[in-house]
């Protein structure tokens, strides 16, 4: 979440989520305060599928079930994966 957050260009919006994961029950107001917004709630959803992707890539060739290759492939928007 605050990963997401500092790729955030509104201050406001910004502020707003810094404050709500501070706060009890931070995954909850999190989400509250992403999907107030539609633009933010869409940039989230994408931020999270492709970090999440990101992560199953990288078990995997951790795991040796894909290749080098496979994982650059399957990620050609992140830095290369040996």
């Amino acid at each position: 979440m605050q990963d997401f957050i500092a790729t955030l260009e509104d201050e406001r919006a910004r502020a707003t989520l810094l404050c709500a994961i501070e706060r009890n029950r931070p995954f909850h107001r999190f989400k509250e305060a992403v999907y107030r917004d539609p633009e933010i709630g869409r940039d989230w959803s994408d931020f999270h599928d492709q970090r999440m992707r990101h992560h199953a890539i990288t078990w995997l060739l951790a795991e040796g079930l894909i290749n080098g290759q496979e994982a650059r492939d399957a990620l050609p928007e992140d830095p290369p994966i040996e």
